[in-house]
C-alpha cells in the first residue's frame, strides 16, 4: 500500500520472540506491534529524561565540588589533610 510514511520491518530473533511470545501467551495470539512500539517510546523517554536529571545532578555536584576545592568553603582542611596523610580507616 503506497504511503508517505516511514516503514518499519522487524525481525523476530530469539530476544524479541521471546517477548512476543510472552504477550501471545498472554492475549491468545494478538500482538500489536504499533501498541508496543508507543509503550515502548514512553517508557524508554522516561529513561532518557531520568538519565538526563542524573548527568545535571551529577553535572551540579562536580560543580559545587569544583567550587568548595578552590574556595574551600565548607571544607575542614585538618581532616582532609589527616585523610590524606592515614587514609580512610578509622582508628
Amino acid at each position: 500500500m503506497p504511503t508517505s510514511r516511514r516503514r518499519h520491518s522487524l525481525t523476530e530473533t530469539d530476544d524479541v520472540a521471546a517477548a512476543l511470545n510472552g504477550i501471545r501467551d498472554a492475549t491468545g495470539g494478538a500482538v500489536d506491534i504499533p501498541e508496543l512500539v508507543k509503550l515502548g517510546a514512553v517508557v524508554k523517554l522516561q529513561e532518557l529524561s531520568a538519565a538526563r536529571a542524573d548527568s545535571q545532578s551529577r553535572r551540579e555536584l562536580r560543580r559545587r565540588f569544583a567550587e568548595r576545592t578552590l574556595t574551600g568553603d565548607g571544607i575542614d582542611v585538618d581532616a582532609l589533610g589527616a585523610a590524606h596523610d592515614r587514609g580512610w580507616a578509622r582508628g
